[in-house]
């Protein structure tokens, strides 16, 4: 194995490194602390807010320390790929860049719900309205983060396509990124058409946390198959 082989080795495991970080840091996040504080964006939740406060800050915590993988898992992922095709890699890379911000934005959403439900804003309202302000920015927070999720699902598609046209990957791990791609897409479509059917989606998520999660274990277990 010459010297480029273990470079692009070294920098594919690397990538399903932070891959899995990323995605250790979004189950504890977003599933687990969503879990255990209720549906998002009722009643019930709000008030969960205020009694698990500390959880609630965690989860927060753990979204925002989650970009940090993520930037790094892209940026290894461009480096090994780029010799696939750089305009390709760039795209791919781009579209991480922009969902970031989303993330961090919402989380601000986030903050201000816990801080109405504390009484540290808006004092003079009274509980009730209190809680519909609560609610109304966590909403705002959901909305956010779905849009995000957009770009989230259309990275995977030159990500995908990458991976296809690459000699190193198998194929059809390129494929699945590419279902898992139109997966999030189909959620994020239902999302702002049919949110009165969005459970029909859950198919669909899933295709997207699967493709994700097998390019992640290839990664971190396999590295590359050989080199370009």
């Amino acid at each position: 194995m010459d010297n480029s082989t273990k470079t692009l080795e070294k920098e594919a495991r690397l990538a399903g490194f932070f891959y899995l970080l990323h995605i250790l840091l979004i189950i504890y996040g977003v599933f687990f602390v969503s879990f255990k504080l209720g549906i998002s964006g009722t009643k019930e939740m709000a008030e969960n807010i205020i009694a698990n406060e500390f959880l609630f800050r965690t989860g927060i915590v753990s979204r925002i320390i989650s970009m940090i993988p993520t930037l790094l898992m892209a940026l290894f992922l461009y480096r090994i790929l780029k010799n696939v095709s750089i305009q390709q890699a760039r795209f791919m890379f781009s579209l991480i860049l922009i969902s970031i911000p989303f993330q961090f934005v919402a989380e601000v959403f986030n903050l201000t719900s816990l801080m109405i439900a504390k009484e540290e804003l808006l004092k003079s309202i009274d509980s009730t309205q209190r809680i519909d302000f609560s609610i109304l920015f966590i909403n705002i927070y959901n909305n956010m983060v779905s849009i995000g999720q957009m770009f989230w699902g259309l990275w995977l598609f030159p990500l995908g396509l990458l991976i296809y046209k690459s000699k190193f990957i198998l194929q059809f791990f390129g494929t699945i990124l590419f279902l898992g791609g139109v997966g999030y897409l189909i959620d994020y479509v239902s999302f702002l058409f049919f949110p009165d059917f969005r459970s029909v989606t859950v198919i669909a998520l899933l295709m997207g946390l699967v493709s994700e999660i097998s390019i992640m274990l290839w990664l971190l277990l396999k590295g590359i198959k050989n080199h370009i």
